[in-house]
């Protein structure tokens, strides 16, 4: 459902906000700014001179006729380079792939939305099945996931198709997942713990390249 007025319900409880920028391609000076609470997604349109922070739509799910309302997204992300946004629904157990060029790059046609384009997941054992995914990150034309029932990390392709998983359950039992970033330049994935423990993953394989504490042995 896209509601037409500048609806702030959704930023009552801000605390699990996620917020991600995709720069227009067709505007080099704007970019659009999205902000997902656990049942709403918000588009803002910024430009970099700060004059302009424009209500662009809210929404509270995606596809035809709202059949996709959303119940817990924890996380966003985005291949910036196609204007393509990913949602992860936590209670879902699914991760929507989105199109959103006709609200970044402003198309001519007035029309302004997120548009599904492929949906993963479902509750299960099989390995495009989820049972706590709570965090996504973009990377390289990948998806990375964790679970956090499952204490796994699953890459998948960006078209949404499974290719391995990182599985340490004694690790993130004792050092509980906080976030993941990729590193482009380098290929690797770093893994935030609350324990100061940081995990550092090839981004190709998943293997265990380096493990260290924040502030102990850098």
């Amino acid at each position: 459902m896209y509601l037409a007025s500048d609806n702030l319900e959704g930023f009552i409880d801000a605390k699990g906000t996620n917020i991600l920028t995709i720069n227009s391609k067709n505007f080099k000076d704007e970019y659009s700014l999205f902000a997902a609470t656990s049942a709403f997604i918000y588009v803002y349109q910024l430009d970099r001179d700060d004059t302009m922070f424009d209500f662009v739509l809210s929404a509270t799910g995606i596809g035809s006729d709202n059949q996709l309302l959303f119940r817990n997204v924890t996380s966003i992300a985005a291949d910036k380079k196609n204007d393509v946004l990913y949602i992860n629904d936590k209670d879902m157990r699914q991760i929507y792939k989105t199109d959103v060029k006709t609200i970044i790059n402003k198309d001519r046609t007035g029309v302004r939305k997120i548009k599904l384009l492929n949906t993963i997941g479902g509750e299960g054992k099989g390995d495009s099945n989820f049972n706590g995914n709570s965090y996504i990150e973009y990377g390289n034309n990948n998806i990375f996931v964790y679970d956090d029932e499952d204490k796994c990390i699953k890459k998948f392709s960006d078209e949404l198709v499974y290719k391995i998983k990182y599985a340490n359950k004694k690790l993130f039992t004792e050092n509980e997942f906080i976030s993941m970033t990729y590193n482009e330049t380098f290929d690797l994935l770093y893994v935030v713990t609350s324990t100061y423990l940081i995990l550092v993953l090839n981004g190709n394989n998943l293997n265990e390249v380096d493990q260290y504490t924040f502030g102990k042995n850098p």
